[in-house]
């Protein structure tokens, strides 16, 4: 697993272009491998003039680059938002097939950064580990997140007691864990305030939360990961652009 550390807060940046992008609630673009999702899935504990919109840049059967640009304000900054991200829907495909106590490497590099004014948000892997194979994020037991990104006052679930120090391939992450009220969710949260340029095994990740041994509740070979995605939770802000680059395999 290789890291980039880059500290300290986003500066100001433009404001919400719509361009040739996408604006609606629940927009996407689709290509062979990936799903770029809007996903304003929070936006009505916002304030009145809040928006976001989705740009794809460039994609491959392997790699993808977006931009999401959103202005949210500060109303309820404790609620998230929004969740532009992106579903690898070819790689779920196949891993969701497997046992987790049996995941094949799940390499991947995310490539990030964030211009904008006040703004609090997460950037994130979000995996979905349910007990059925095949592709799916609904219903599912568990959500498990990587936090690379944890920009002014956003926090994990579980964040309200002291994380779990752990490590992953020799990097040390703090690991809170709680429930969002329809599914158990663990975060592993960088140590760094910010990682920019992230290389790593997704599996791993999945690993050591079996080897913690108090996560799931199910044998793991009965468990299947069902949906992997990568994107930003926004809580508050303006004039924010994030710009992303994906790469899977």
């Amino acid at each position: 697993m290789t890291v980039t550390s880059v500290a300290g807060g986003a500066a100001a940046g433009a404001g919400v272009a719509t361009g040739d992008g996408k604006c609606g609630d629940w927009d996407t673009y689709e290509t062979e491998s990936f799903i770029l999702y809007n996903n304003l899935w929070g936006k009505s504990s916002a304030g009145p003039g809040g928006k976001q919109c989705i740009s794809l840049t460039s994609s491959s059967t392997s790699s993808i680059d977006f931009t999401a640009a959103w202005s949210w304000g500060n109303t309820n900054p404790g609620n998230v938002k929004s969740y532009p991200n992106v579903f690898w829907k070819a790689g779920s495909a196949k891993v969701s097939q497997t046992g987790i106590d049996k995941l094949p490497s799940i390499p991947s590099t995310f490539d990030w950064s964030y211009t904008g004014t006040a703004i609090d948000a997460d950037v994130a892997y979000d995996l979905f580990v349910g007990g059925s194979p095949g592709i799916s994020e609904q219903g599912e037991s568990y959500e498990v997140m990587i936090w690379l990104g944890r920009l002014g006052g956003a926090a994990p679930i579980g964040a309200g007691s002291a994380g779990k120090q752990v490590k992953v391939d020799d990097v040390s992450w703090s690991l809170y864990t709680g429930s969002n009220g329809a599914q158990k969710v663990a975060s592993f949260v960088s140590q760094e305030e910010q990682q920019k340029s992230f290389t790593g095994d997704l599996a791993l990740f999945i690993k050591a939360l079996i080897d913690q041994k108090d996560f799931f509740t199910e044998d793991p070979s009965k468990l299947y990961l069902k949906h992997i995605a990568a994107g930003t939770e926004p809580f508050m802000g303006d004039n924010a652009v994030f710009q992303a680059k994906l790469t899977f395999g």
